[in-house]
């Protein structure tokens, strides 16, 4: 189970998609001698929501180890070189436009920075461009006295990707709702500043308060950019956090967590006792 965000979030969602997901998931998880998810808040959830029973329930983290993005070839680092060769420091936020993923108050926020200090950074953030973007995203930059320094590319290559993550001044992730969040992942892997919002698994990943914030809250997104942008301590720090994290993260014995799953299931069928079945719906 990846997560049950329309709980949480039932506006983001249709009265027909969120009736499919009730109903579908609540089929899946009955017929299920066991359910895997990668974090405990969704643990929680399935629990809560679902009356899933705790001792079917396993919580098996993520192959942090294999999160691994391609390095760029020589000409596309020379091409990126020249595209950005006259930009500012760039804050990254890699995400598709979804409502959840709070991109209007991120841009708030930075328009904040540019007013308040002489940072001549650039805002880039990539994912896809879906529906929410044109219809709110678009006509807000069209708005704004800094569109210029904001950057919305759309979908780009992993290599590309990386090359952001390895140059960027920092990476902010201000999602209101995430089950994990890859780009937090990335962002420590490859040694890029990285702050993030106080949401789901967010704050336990990243493991330092220091590093997050309300998303709600524009003044606090604001600030933690400016730190991003201005005090190089607060980066190394952040990097620090990050490779730290990463290490333990990447440490846990993902095999063992499915050897042990597989072991409970099969005891359980042997005794007769699994309260749930596998079945062809």
């Amino acid at each position: 189970m990846h997560d049950v965000q329309e709980l949480h979030f039932p506006e983001y969602f249709s009265a027909e998609e969120r009736a499919s997901r009730a109903t579908g998931y609540l089929r899946a998880i009955r017929n299920a001698s066991a359910v895997v998810v990668s974090f405990d808040h969704v643990r929680d959830d399935l629990i809560r929501y679902f009356d899933c029973p705790e001792d079917r329930i396993f919580t098996i983290p993520l192959p942090y180890a294999n999160c691994t993005l391609p390095s760029p070839d020589a000409n596309t680092t020379l091409r990126l070189e020249e595209y950005y060769t006259n930009a500012g420091p760039i804050i990254l936020y890699p995400a598709q436009t979804w409502e959840h993923k709070n991109h209007l108050r991120l841009i708030d926020a930075f328009e904040t920075v540019c007013r308040t200090t002489n940072s001549p950074a650039i805002l880039v953030c990539t994912g896809k461009k879906n529906c929410f973007f044109y219809s709110h995203i678009e006509p807000r930059l069209k708005a704004s006295q800094f569109a210029n320094r904001i950057y919305f590319p759309g979908i780009i290559d992993e290599a590309e990707l990386r090359w952001l993550y390895e140059n960027c001044v920092g990476v902010v992730i201000p999602t209101l709702y995430e089950a994990g969040s890859f780009p937090l992942i990335e962002a420590m892997s490859l040694g890029a500043p990285v702050v993030c919002a106080s949401t789901t698994s967010l704050p336990e990943t990243i493991g330092n308060r220091k590093f997050i914030f309300d998303p709600r809250n524009v003044v606090q997104i604001r600030d933690q950019i400016t730190e991003l942008l201005l005090n190089n301590d607060f980066r190394e720090e952040s990097r620090r956090n990050g490779r730290s994290r990463i290490s333990i993260l990447q440490s846990a014995d993902i095999c063992s967590h499915y050897e042990r799953l597989w072991t409970v299931v099969l005891r359980r069928k042997e005794k007769g006792n699994c309260e749930g079945e596998f079945t062809s719906d």
